[in-house]
């Protein structure tokens, strides 16, 4: 699984520390965890500062992929967002302003160049609420789960998805100012 274009260095860091990561994940495999009980166990891993550089969006995509039963969904910036606006609330699952890209959007007026970082105050509880509006909306559209997930996230790049265009347009979060 690749980090994307967030920092890339991250990659480099973890693996520095990869033990106990790698017993989660072995753990998660074998279906030894819930979505809860395996976010607890990212989190706790991140307190003791034995996640350098991986948080729960990142981790949240472990889950999802480690899980036998793919009931652990993504939880990024982009699904969110997604879920802030469908369900007309901008607090949980919380998200952050990351400042640098909050000042590049300002120079630019570009509020699209705004990202996000899920933060740490997501608990399980609210991990699982975000997981179980996912399969509630899931099953009011008729779609698998997982498709729900990627069509929350969409595509982005230099000709982002319709929907993506959206949400970078219209996403607020609560009394939110896109600028620092």
């Amino acid at each position: 699984m690749a980090w994307g274009g967030m920092q890339r260095g991250n990659g480099r860091r973890i693996w520095t520390v990869r033990g106990d990561c790698l017993t989660l994940c072995t753990a998660l495999r074998a279906g030894q965890h819930t979505r809860a009980s395996g976010f607890d166990a990212f989190l706790a891993l991140r307190g003791k500062k034995l996640l350098p550089g991986m948080g729960p969006a990142y981790f949240t995509k472990i889950l999802f992929f480690a899980s036998p039963l793919q009931d652990a969904y993504i939880l990024d910036q982009w699904t969110a967002r997604s879920m802030h606006i469908l369900s007309g609330q901008g607090r949980c699952p919380a998200v952050r302003k990351d400042y640098t890209s909050a000042s590049k959007a300002l120079r630019h007026n570009a509020p699209g160049m705004l990202r996000l970082i899920v933060d740490d105050k997501v608990s399980a509880a609210d991990y699982v609420d975000y997981c179980n509006q996912v399969d509630s909306l899931s099953m009011n559209l008729g779609w698998p789960a997982h498709q729900t997930e990627e069509r929350l996230f969409s595509s982005g790049g230099r000709a982002p998805h319709p929907w993506r265009n959206q949400v970078m347009t219209a996403w607020k979060g609560a009394g939110w100012n896109f600028y620092p």
